[in-house]
């Protein structure tokens, strides 16, 4: 099959490309510049982008902790288990767990 100018759109970070599906749809993929792999959303193409460059930019600010992610969403499960742990924490029956900050 050839390709025209008319199945394919490219900007720098997104490309549009011909639905593979069978439906004759399209559908919008941004492309990864790194390794061209197509992904389905700048926000998915940002945090793809970081298993290239090594980055950790989403970074727990609970004290003593500094954990950093490469997904927010990620980072986001990690802040619930120091809900957890303050949750126990605060019970009587845990009393007699300290917590120290580094």
């Amino acid at each position: 099959m050839e390709t025209t100018s008319d199945d394919f759109y490219r900007s720098d970070t997104e490309e549009i490309l011909r639905d593979t599906s069978g439906s004759g749809g399209r559908r919008k993929m941004f492309q990864c510049s790194f390794c061209r792999k197509g992904l389905s959303s700048k926000q998915n193409l940002k945090e793809h982008e970081f298993t290239h460059t090594g980055e950790l930019p989403y970074v727990c600010k609970t004290p003593g902790c500094g954990l950093r992610f490469r997904q927010g969403s990620v980072l986001s499960a990690h802040k619930r288990i120091h809900g957890i742990i303050d949750k126990y924490v605060e019970q009587d029956r845990f009393k007699w767990i300290k917590v120290t900050l580094m």
